[in-house]
């Protein structure tokens, strides 16, 4: 479970809010296959920094654009503010052990994804994959 938080919260308040999109997640995907692995198997969760609130608001547009499933949280106490981003991955994005990095296969400067062989393509389980593993490098953990 990745979740993307406001920058300027507090520590404390980053893993509240985190914990109110993931709690939101669970209430609307508890039936997907990929939130089932994620909390009978996986468990991990991984909180990025989201950058303010317009890149939030990208990178809510983002994942809506690859069809990604994803909660966001709206802080009441801060105006109704989006302040969190949850949402699971598929292995093939986080697993780089089964599933390598894509550094060996592309320039990771380039955006051209057709630059990747098809057959590495194919095991990550296509383009949708590739450019999420490549969004998720692009961020940090929330500190």
């Amino acid at each position: 479970m990745y979740s993307l938080v406001l920058t300027s919260l507090s520590t404390i308040q980053k893993g509240v809010q985190s914990t109110h999109s993931i709690i939101d997640y669970a209430s609307k995907f508890h039936k997907k296959s990929e939130y089932i692995q994620w909390y009978n198997v996986d468990k991990t969760i991984i909180i990025l920094n989201g950058g303010n609130y317009w890149d939030l608001k990208e990178s809510k547009e983002f994942l809506n654009g690859l069809g990604i499933p994803y909660t966001v949280f709206y802080e009441d106490d801060l105006n109704h503010l989006m302040t969190s981003i949850s949402f699971v991955v598929d292995e093939k994005v986080w697993d780089t052990k089964e599933y390598p990095s894509f550094d060996d296969e592309v320039d990771e400067t380039s955006s051209d994804e057709s630059e990747a062989s098809p057959e590495w393509l194919t095991k990550m389980g296509g383009i949708k994959n590739y450019k999420l593993r490549k969004f998720l490098r692009s961020k940090h953990l929330a500190d």
